[in-house]
């Protein structure tokens, strides 16, 4: 195809987007989990357990799920999200988040 073809600087322009690492690391760099994080508006579930008084004599615990209201975060568990621009070559070997990811 020719290189002026409208559909090749379309995909062009995404591939360079894609792969650039300053972007990526202005949207996905979690400073206080120190790695590659999703963004979006995510909540925390949590199970927590609490005394149920079923009778006067008897306290049982019940243990239920707690969720937070939702929020734009990072999620701070890590997973292949944080690995992902080690694995599709977007750090650079200069990068300073490159010693701190491995």
């Amino acid at each position: 195809k020719k290189i002026g073809n409208p559909a090749f600087n379309k995909y062009r322009q995404l591939e360079r987007k894609l792969t650039d690492e300053l972007l990526l690391t202005r949207l996905h760099w979690c400073d206080d989990c120190n790695t590659f994080s999703d963004y979006g508006n995510h909540s925390k579930v949590a199970l927590q357990t609490i005394p149920l008084q079923v009778s006067k004599k008897k306290i049982v615990n019940r243990t239920m799920i707690v969720q937070q209201t939702a929020k734009p975060q990072f999620i701070s568990e890590i997973g292949y999200v944080s690995l992902f621009p080690l694995f599709t070559k977007i750090l650079q070997p200069s990068s300073d988040k490159l010693g701190i990811i491995l």
